[in-house]
């Protein structure tokens, strides 16, 4: 009975994990945690004001630069 027990159990969780679907390889999310950081700041700025980042408060919507930036923070 218990034999038959492990081997039920065993078969549910290898078909849970088919079917779950897989997430990044940890190494991946590690390299994104360490860029992230960087992007942030060289997009906003440093919170002590030594990166001005791209001046996204001084974009208007009459300037070039304005599709590009729209473009890169909201792609379709």
């Amino acid at each position: 009975m218990e034999t038959r027990f492990l081997q039920v159990a065993s078969a549910e969780l290898e078909l849970r994990n088919m079917s779950t679907p897989s997430l990044q390889q940890p190494s991946f999310l590690l390299e994104l945690h360490l860029i992230f950081p960087w992007l942030v700041e060289n997009v906003f700025g440093s919170l002590d004001g030594i990166i001005s980042g791209w001046n996204l408060r001084l974009l208007h919507s009459r300037s070039n630069e304005y599709n590009v930036v729209l473009d890169f923070l909201n792609p379709r």
